[in-house]
Order: structure tokens, then C-alpha cells, then sequence
């Protein structure tokens, strides 16, 4: 992992590497330690808010309308009407079955 230190007034132009010195303990650095640079501040964002309760797309209506009541009507009467017909049209396809089929044997006869 590499890691930058940084001592304290230095600058693109006096960025040198610092000079050593051996002494009877050791190499020691001559210049002052490195000062590390402070980590950043947290940026915490604010919790997300709910949406109010008063931005609905449709409204709430107490009781249908006079024209809803009649569209509904007409609506419930088309609805029994469309399962009439396909009633009708099951029991006349039955009928003919028999007709039907015996023409298809007759066929493959």
C-alpha cells in the first residue's frame, strides 16, 4: 500500500527528499517527521422524505354520480349480453358435433 506524507510548509518548489545522517544508533532523518494530512470530512446526506399525503393523482369521491351509476349500468348489461352470446354459441357448436364429426370421418375415409 503506498502512502503520501507530507511535511509541514512544504511546496511544489522546496519538495525535496529529506537528507539522512548516520549516528552511532543508527540512520536518523535530519529533517522534521512527516505531518500526515487529515482525513476528509464525512458528507452525510439528509434522510430521503416521505411524500406528503396530499399529492394523489385522483381524489376520493363520498358517492358515485348519477352518470357513473347509468355508465356502470350499461357496463354490467353489455357484460351479460357478451356471456349470453357465448352461451349460445357453445350450445350451437355441441349441436353440431355430431355433424360435424361424421363429415370429418366421412373425409378421412
Amino acid at each position: 500500500m503506498n502512502t503520501l506524507s507530507i511535511r509541514s510548509g512544504m511546496n511544489a518548489s522546496t519538495a525535496t527528499a529529506p537528507s539522512f545522517r548516520l549516528t552511532e544508533t543508527g540512520i536518523t532523518q535530519h529533517s522534521s517527521p512527516p505531518v500526515w494530512l487529515p482525513a476528509p470530512a464525512i458528507v452525510r446526506k439528509p434522510a430521503p422524505q416521505r411524500p406528503v399525503a396530499s399529492t394523489r393523482i385522483y381524489t376520493i369521491v363520498a358517492r358515485p354520480s348519477p352518470v357513473e351509476k347509468v355508465l356502470f349500468a350499461v357496463l354490467a348489461a353489455a357484460s351479460l349480453a357478451a356471456i349470453g352470446y357465448g352461451f349460445v354459441c357453445a350450445l350451437n357448436l355441441v349441436q353440431n358435433w355430431a355433424v360435424f364429426h361424421a363429415n370429418i370421418s366421412s373425409m378421412v375415409q
